[in-house]
């Protein structure tokens, strides 16, 4: 798989360079990822299934969540995962009922080290491999933030603009 020549690259796998580039784990190996890593992200995935920002979050899953992920670092789903300093992204490229080319979806991302990620260069990751996909566009969602809109704002800074709200309801 092809991966951004800009500074924005990934460190994810055992194929760095110099520079600290390399490609996503979707092609590497995973032992790459540290145990404090692995261990930051189960911490979340369990955090957010006991007392998530969103309604929604009362029904996940951590333990389905930390499966995919792993399935994921070793390339056998169609998500990628990738450490971009020190967030962690799991993202897929496909097409949508809405699109004629394909979408680079965010599907999570977080801080591993519960400081701030640096959104100007997890944003330069994603459209630039956005572009070497051929994709029409990046969608970056708000699922995990207790405020939308202040998130929203906050992405509008690097040309983000809201364009869908998702509504959901608990059903018994």
């Amino acid at each position: 798989m092809p991966t951004p020549s800009s500074e924005a690259q990934p460190q994810t796998s055992k194929l760095h360079t110099s520079s600290g580039c390399s490609t996503s784990l979707a092609s590497c190996e995973t032992g790459s990822w540290s145990a404090a890593d692995l261990d930051s992200i189960e911490h979340h995935l369990r955090m957010w299934e006991k007392r998530g920002p969103k309604t929604w979050l009362a029904n996940t899953n951590a333990s389905k969540a930390l499966l995919h992920v792993w399935l994921t670092m070793q390339g056998k789903t169609s998500s990628t995962c990738v450490k971009i300093g020190n967030a962690f992204l799991m993202y897929q490229i496909g097409l949508q009922w809405w699109a004629d080319r394909p979408i680079l979806a965010e599907e999570l991302l977080f801080s591993l080290d519960d400081q701030p990620i640096d959104m100007q260069r997890v944003t330069a990751f994603m459209e630039e491999t956005a572009r070497l996909h051929g994709c029409a566009g990046v969608a970056i969602g708000t699922s995990l933030v207790t405020h939308d809109a202040t998130y929203s704002r906050y992405l509008g800074r690097y040309g983000y603009a809201t364009e869908a709200h998702v509504n959901y309801k608990e059903v018994t």
